[in-house]
């Protein structure tokens, strides 16, 4: 739902993304684990993006440590850069959906997906591709909802995404479909219009 009044949803992220960073920072090593472990691993090893079976949305999970890699910052600094990106990526969808849709429902979305999935999105599995395209499902019907589908760089933003997605888990497409059959109008009982 589109809402004039979306700062105190704003001020609320700003609140519970501060948190997760600074969590983020604190466990850094713990966040540092399996896959997550094995791409870092394999990105600062080659210098360059670690793309297994071309799932290019986890490219966002890496930006940050292979700037810390070219920084030739300490091992320690690349981790904490490694840990902190996952919640930077999801505090700029949510800024995204909040300040540029005022859309406060898929704002709301964004931040419970990083409190409800903690143990898995926050401990287990930072970087999981599934967790990421969930986040860009969000943005996309967002976008769809919210914005005017005939300028051209909204339609290049929606092309991005769709891309992205398609790089994603299996399961990231169906739930996108899943959510975007929940949206579909429902017809008006009393005059058979939609509503």
């Amino acid at each position: 739902m589109r809402h004039p009044d979306y700062k105190p949803l704003l001020y609320l992220g700003y609140f519970l993304f501060g948190i997760l960073g600074m969590l983020s920072i604190y466990y850094f090593k713990e966040r540092t684990c399996y896959d997550g472990a094995n791409y870092l691993f394999c990105a600062i090893n080659n210098k360059w993006f670690c793309l297994f079976q071309d799932r290019w949305i986890l490219v966002f999970s890496q930006i940050l440590p292979l700037i810390g890699v070219y920084l030739n910052l300490s091992l320690k600094a690349i981790m904490i850069l490694h840990s902190l990106g996952n919640i930077l990526f999801f505090f700029a969808l949510f800024l995204m959906v909040i300040c540029w849709n005022q859309d406060v429902v898929s704002g709301l979305a964004l931040a419970l997906l990083q409190i409800l999935a903690v143990s898995f999105s926050f401990f287990i599995w930072p970087m999981a591709e599934v967790h990421y395209s969930i986040g860009f499902i969000f943005l996309l019907h967002s976008i769809i909802l919210y914005q005017d589908l005939s300028r051209g760089y909204v339609g290049l933003v929606i092309f991005v995404i769709i891309l992205l997605l398609t790089t994603s888990h299996g399961i990231g497409w169906l739930l996108f479909f899943y959510y975007r059959c929940l949206q579909l109008p429902k017809i008006n009982s009393s005059s058979g219009k939609m509503a």
